[in-house]
């Protein structure tokens, strides 16, 4: 017992070294495999423990020796039957599903409505409540002696900025409507505003003196054919001494112009230089130009048939039945042109309804007036005279050349369709056409390029055809040094008296608190020139930054404004 306590003890300090007995299992010339089985414990000797027991003890491990069941034949399953499962109590809460029952449709009656309903107070109910409630009261006294003074009508003195015309509400109005969309058109419908105070400048005795304009188809024809009002008109017109200023292709185009301002539309045409027996019951001055060449027509009659003072006096006495005829026919004219209208003038002056001699002024100045009328403002003085001469050409060419430009210039700008596509045709009638004229949506395109080229405007910025309120603009702009600008093209087609149309138009937008750029086409804006300068005149002492007047340069596709066109024909000093 002793021995085995002393190896334990020496197992438990781990100073022994199990040994193994080797036991040979394979053989082989040069390997021989062993397997080495531990010795027992208790098969170790006295002697070999007291050997190990001096240095170091090697102790064996004995290996488990595996062990093989013998191979089970039957299975049996066993099941008891006996099992108890645990029971666990739990509380359980039931809701029940809500069922709809139908009943059966009851008879609804209509009692009596409430008629003293409950109002909900709010604070704007408070503040009108407050309003009502505190009504000032109204005396009567005598009246003063009221003495009669100088009106003055029409022009704003003084507007405010659109932003701060919100700030002021000339009556409470309590409205509720449906929740919608509401576009900037709109909204200027719906608020009443407190607009500036409007004075129209003074016309009586005691304002300021009209200045006079400037009117040089009166210095140029010696006659006022601008004033001419909705009546037939009888022109006797003197040839010039010089075949380079022939002006009847000049004369005809003026009368055709001041005929579309004063009526609308289109004269017919009529010219008579031969065949005078067959067309002779067709002159008439109704919706017409008619251009009687007398000089012509006797020269050319002379030589087929007779001559004489019979064929002078045949041909007069017919004139004189056309000139009689004149007291019932709309406005128009008929052109006597010849060196014989001397002696028609001796015989008939008395009968015509209203008669204008003609006679145009002999100098180089005319031609510049004509540069002028149709469009070369900048190069207004560059003439070639000249070169007329050397081709035979004179005055009538010129114009006709010139007015030829003037609309190419124009037609190029409508073959630009991305220009043409964003600016909107107006739909206003201009000359019973059922819509505007060709040259007034031309403008359009003008000044809409002009922003974009010359004054560098964004496109976003320009807009054609643009609704404030009750008004449409022509172009309106964001303009970035002017603000809010109306910029309205005016033909005066149609219009019969020129300068109530541009009245209206200028007392509608600027009590709007626009700016506003008025821009009329050359011709209309030379014949008229008089006119619209002493409306201006007028107007600019009350709107001195806020309205302004311009035409058309067609070469630099420039704006020119009235003031820079007024300063050209003054200098051609044609008075």
């Amino acid at each position: 017992m002793n021995a085995e306590r002393m190896v334990f003890e020496m197992i438990k300090s781990k100073k022994i070294v199990r040994r193994y007995r080797r036991k040979p299992v394979i053989r082989d010339r040069n390997v021989i495999v062993s397997v080495l089985i531990p010795v027992d414990v208790r098969e170790v000797s006295r002697e070999e423990l007291k050997l190990e027991a001096k240095g170091v003890v090697f102790l064996d491990v004995p290996l488990i020796e595996p062990t093989f069941e013998k191979e089970i034949k039957k299975i049996e399953v066993v099941t008891k039957k006996e099992v108890t499962v645990p029971s666990i109590e739990y509380t359980l809460k039931l809701v029940s599903v809500v069922k709809y029952t139908s009943k059966a449709f009851q008879e609804v009656k209509i009692k009596d409505i409430v008629k003293e309903i409950s109002q909900i107070t709010t604070l704007t109910r408070e503040l009108v409540n407050h309003i009502l409630e505190n009504i000032p009261t109204l005396e009567f006294s005598v009246a003063e002696n009221v003495e009669m003074k100088a009106l003055e009508k029409g022009i704003v003195s003084h507007v405010r900025p659109v932003s701060e015309l919100l700030n002021y509400v000339s009556k409470l109005r309590i409205t509720f409507h449906t929740p919608r969309t509401i576009s900037a058109k709109e909204l200027s419908r719906e608020i009443i505003a407190k607009m500036s105070r409007v004075v129209f400048p003074s016309l009586t005795k005691g304002a300021y003196k009209i200045p006079e304009g400037l009117d040089p188809l009166y210095h140029t024809f010696s006659s006022p054919l601008s004033r001419i009002l909705n009546m037939p008109l009888l022109i006797l017109a003197e040839p010039p001494s010089n075949f380079v200023y022939e002006y009847m292709e000049f004369l005809k185009r003026v009368l055709r112009e001041i005929y579309r301002v004063r009526l609308g539309g289109l004269p017919n045409p009529l010219e008579v230089s031969i065949g005078f027996d067959e067309i002779k019951f067709d002159i008439r001055a109704s919706k017409a130009i008619s251009i009687v060449r007398i000089d012509d027509i006797i020269d050319k009659t002379r030589r087929k048939e007779r001559e004489g003072e019979e064929l002078r006096e045949e041909i007069f006495h017919t004139l004189s039945d056309r000139i009689k005829e004149l007291y019932s026919q709309n406005l128009g004219f008929l052109v006597v042109y010849g060196r014989e209208v001397e002696k028609l003038l001796k015989v008939e002056l008395p009968k015509a309804p209203r008669l204008l001699r003609v006679k145009i002024v002999e100098d180089e100045s005319i031609f510049k007036l004509c540069n002028l009328m149709w469009g070369l403002v900048h190069e207004y003085c560059k003439v070639p005279i000249e070169r007329l001469k050397e081709k035979g050409l004179n005055l009538d060419a010129y114009v006709v050349e010139l007015e030829r430009r003037f609309y190419d210039e124009l037609e190029k700008l409508l073959s630009d369709i991305r220009l043409v596509l964003s600016v909107e045709p107006s739909k206003r009638d201009e000359e019973r056409i059922g819509g505007e004229s060709l040259l007034h949506y031309a403008t359009k395109v003008f000044i809409v390029k002009y922003l974009l080229d010359q004054e560098k405007i964004p496109p976003e910025n320009i807009f054609t055809e643009y609704e404030i309120g009750d008004l449409v603009i022509d172009v309106f702009v964001n303009h970035p040094k002017h603000g809010e600008l109306a910029i309205e093209v005016e033909t005066l087609y149609g219009t019969g008296i020129p300068v109530l149309k541009l009245r209206r138009t200028i007392e509608t937008r600027l009590t709007k608190g626009l700016k506003l750029w008025i821009v009329i086409p050359n011709p209309q804006l030379t014949i008229f020139l008089r006119d619209i300068m002493q409306l201006y005149e007028l107007y600019k002492r009350k709107y001195p930054d806020r309205l302004n007047f311009f035409t058309l340069d067609v070469k630099s596709k420039k704006l020119v404004s009235l003031e820079d066109f007024v300063k050209c024909i003054r200098e051609l000093k044609l008075s």
